[in-house]
């Protein structure tokens, strides 16, 4: 039995006990249980809801509502839903999910329940459409109104001419109809004459941040690393969010990314998004290809697919329902739809998932090379984002149709921009509690460079902001004050267009599509010709920095709440642009891989797998006649002791760094069990945990060759 078999029993039987304990068993049906599933956890789409009641009930005039949105974006929840609060309205719901060929097929499924409704009906019928439609009518007059919920739209296109120009004339104004499909009403709708006014659509879009929480507390899950996977993984898709949900649950209430319950998960869904209709299924192999990007081109899709796509299938493949436009006036896949099928491609089929990157990082590098400075920046965001994975990815990349506008910062909204820092920055490890109290300064600096506050609105409402500081004489002398910046402002002197990235800040029911914008406005329209400096005591958040070109001060030595090492980052572009940095930070690890990664990582496998035998000294003499640089940094004796600390600094970084480290640790240094039981208790299966182990021994290798390249 599957585990959504499972979770399914489990909460059946939850539901049961709880109508036994109440008495009422005895009256209740099957049908009971499963609405009392489907709207146990029912949050948001007040707005949807409100908009249902006044087109279908309150409204004197009569409009057709349409709702459309992608696969398990909740359409068939909501009107259910609405069926279910409106139970004082005579609602008629047909699911259509096998769809209607012939209007026969239609007509007598609505019979059905007509007749439950008027059951006298059924002395003369038969299929005949003015006989129902008067039986309707005259309910509909007993009733004031009926309302008929028509779901999974798109499957009744073979009788949709026939719905609109035959059936729907037949009906009484009180008689109301709202539809849902994956996709907006096809064009003839709106030609057809006598439609125009009469059609309303609403797009039913992902959960925003706040409403994905509420159904977190909900669901009792308050672990907070685990809720903020649920919420990178599901991207607000309430189907998705559910699912992930119930395999938490299975899990004891935490996240893990490597059980095989999420990525069978992933599988299934990216298979019914890439079946979902026959367009989608024509443009599959294209739908993988895309999500690889963060925008697309005619030019970057073909050159990837092998120059393949003509430019008619192009222009069909950006109708489908999940291509939206990019901030470029180009192309992308639907944030949530991208991230799932470009996760469940690695996964699968990671041979093909390396191949397919190669390409498109050489179809973006030779963009680069031919494209005027001025535009390069949206290829060189691109060439980052098919080029990262984890943190950076999740974070840097973040997309959706909300629309940030930068605005000035008036010194009266200061106490604002002090209660978001407060609320949203110190509530992040290893901010809490908080020592520095940058809030503090803000007033001060305002006064100093009010123009280095930036503010950025969604609808008029402040959701973020960034502090882009000039470092000249006068705000050095306030930063000294501060004891992050001090030993900075002591140690360095005054520099021509220096700036400091000070502080960054959002409402975090609006992350993290916020502070991704941010992100992308300081390199799209701050960095030109500057020196940038900024601090960070995030180890992934200090990642995107270094993939964008920032070099580490090593000299800073700063920590923060429990120890946490600070890093200070700097990048100099006042005699470069910023693809420039990206390249060279994108071609190093190649240039490591062509000077000994291979012949170190075979060194190294074979040093752990003899690490506590006397063997692996002559192991390690191997490794010093091969890389005899290391000895700048340590000898024979002490190359252990050496390794340890390297393995030591990956598990300080990035979440996927620490879970290298953990393995190696568990596996060579500490051997507390074999590969099979560590796998186990990492929960990972052993084919995955196998290839972690295989990467683990690589990235300790370029972090040993990497200090041949400083």
């Amino acid at each position: 039995m599957s585990t959504y078999s499972h979770t399914f029993i489990f909460i059946v039987f939850n539901l049961l006990s709880n109508l036994f304990r109440n008495g009422g068993a005895a009256s209740m049906q099957i049908s009971n249980i499963l609405s009392n599933m489907e709207n146990r956890w029912f949050v948001g789409r007040e707005k949807e809801l409100n908009a249902i009641a006044e087109v279908s009930i309150t409204d004197p005039s009569w409009r057709l509502l349409h709702l459309y949105g992608p696969t398990g974006i909740g359409k068939t929840t909501l009107l259910k839903r609405f069926q279910t609060i409106q139970s004082d309205s005579t609602i008629i719901f047909l699911s259509g999910l096998e769809g209607y060929d012939t209007k026969e097929k239609f007509l007598a499924d609505l019979f059905e329940e007509v007749q439950k409704l008027k059951p006298d009906a059924a002395i003369n019928f038969s299929l005949n459409e003015q006989y129902l439609a008067n039986n309707l009518n005259e309910l509909a007059k007993e009733a004031e109104k009926i309302v008929l919920l028509l779901d999974s739209f798109e499957l009744w296109s073979p009788i949709h001419k026939w719905f609109r120009e035959k059936w729907i004339p037949l009906l009484s104004i009180q008689i109301r109809i709202v539809t849902s499909s994956m996709f907006q009403l096809p064009a003839d709708w709106f030609r057809t004459p006598g439609w125009f006014g009469l059609i309303q659509t609403i797009e039913i879009g992902s959960f925003k941040k706040q409403t994905v929480q509420q159904y977190l507390d909900l669901r009792g899950i308050h672990d907070n690393d685990s809720r903020y996977y649920i919420e990178y993984y599901s991207k607000g898709v309430p189907l998705a969010l559910r699912i992930i949900c119930d395999i938490v649950e299975l899990n004891g209430g935490t996240f893990k990314e490597e059980n095989e319950d999420f990525r069978h998960f992933l599988y299934s869904l990216s298979q019914q998004l890439l079946s979902a209709s026959n367009e989608i299924v024509h443009h599959q192999e294209i739908l993988t290809t895309a999500s690889l990007f963060w925008w697309f081109d005619y030019d970057l899709l073909n050159s990837v697919c092998g120059e393949s796509i003509t430019t008619s299938q192009f222009h069909q493949f950006c109708q489908l329902p999940y291509i939206e436009l990019s901030e470029n006036d180009c192309w992308r896949i639907n944030d949530a739809i991208r991230q799932w099928l470009n996760t469940d491609l690695s996964v699968r089929n990671p041979e093909k998932y390396e191949f397919l990157l190669k390409k498109a990082t050489l179809a973006l590098t030779k963009k680069l090379e031919t494209m005027p400075a001025e535009r390069k920046l949206p290829y060189v965001l691109n060439t980052l984002h098919v080029n990262q994975n984890g943190y950076i990815k999740r974070f840097g990349f973040g997309a959706s149709n909300r629309q940030f506008t930068p605005c000035p910062i008036n010194e009266s909204e200061i106490p604002i921009l002090m209660d978001m820092f407060r609320n949203f920055v110190v509530s992040l490890k290893p901010f809490l509690p908080d020592k520095w109290h940058q809030d503090q300064y803000f007033h001060e600096v305002w006064t100093s460079a009010p123009d280095s506050f930036i503010g950025f609105r969604f609808e008029e409402r402040l959701v973020g902001f960034l502090t882009f500081v000039p470092l000249n004489k006068d705000t050095r002398k306030m930063f000294l004050k501060n004891p992050v910046y001090r030993e900075y402002m002591e140690k360095s002197k005054h520099q021509e267009k220096e700036y400091l990235i000070w502080v960054i800040s959002s409402d975090p029911q609006y992350d993290p599509d916020v502070t991704a914008f941010i992100l992308r406005y300081i390199f799209s329209n701050l960095a030109e010709d500057t020196l940038i400096n900024v601090v960070s005591p995030f180890p992934d958040l200090s990642n995107i920095f270094k993939s964008l070109g920032f070099k580490t001060i090593d000299w800073y030595q700063k920590k923060y709440t429990n120890e946490t090492p600070m890093t200070f980052l700097q990048l100099d572009l006042r005699n470069r642009d910023l693809s420039m940095a990206i390249t060279q930070s994108l071609k190093a690890p190649k240039q490591i891989q062509i000077n000994g990664i291979i012949e170190m990582t075979a060194l190294l496998k074979k040093f752990f797998v003899t690490f506590h035998k006397s063997e692996s000294e002559k192991i390690i003499q191997a490794v010093f006649s091969s890389f005899p640089y290391l000895t700048n940094e340590t000898d024979s004796g002490g190359f252990r002791k050496y390794l340890i600390k390297v393995i030591e600094r990956m598990d300080q970084g990035s979440e996927e760094e620490q879970l290298y480290a953990t393995i190696i640790k568990l596996a060579y240094i500490k051997k507390t069990a074999n590969h099979e039981l560590i796998a186990d208790r990492l929960n990972l299966s052993l084919s995955t945990y196998y290839r972690y182990l295989k990467r683990s021994i690589e990235k300790v290798a370029y972090l040993l060759l990497e200090n041949q390249h400083d």
